[in-house]
């Protein structure tokens, strides 16, 4: 329990960036990323979900598609898809707010605490 409110800390703490320019080594990365979140690796699903809603890897950022990815792993039951689809419903990103839907994906959704 502890580890889990220690990762919604940091991830709180995360300054936004401006996405950099997408190299071709990111855009292979993102291509191989959704390539195998398509094929329903969980991992590979919140690790594009990821790339999303921080615009990592050249991806433009869109909360409503990484929101989509983590409810693919959430339903996998991968711990930090739900964790994150837990803060996206606490921040209203992606989602409409929504406290009982955060505090069920994610006891401890980073503004909530």
């Amino acid at each position: 329990m502890k580890v889990n409110r220690l990762v919604c800390i940091i991830l709180s703490s995360v300054v936004p960036q401006l996405p950099a320019q997408q190299s071709e080594a990111d855009r292979e990365l993102l291509a191989n990323l959704r390539t195998e979140a398509d094929k329903g690796d969980a991992e590979r699903q919140w690790e594009l979900g990821n790339a999303f809603l921080l615009g990592d890897l050249g991806a433009a950022k869109d909360a409503v598609e990484a929101v989509k990815w983590y409810r693919k792993a959430t339903e996998q039951n991968l711990a930090e898809a739900q964790s994150m689809l837990g803060s996206c419903y606490a921040e209203g990103e992606g989602v409409a707010k929504d406290h009982r839907e955060a505090v069920k994906w994610n006891p401890c959704p980073a503004r909530m605490i």
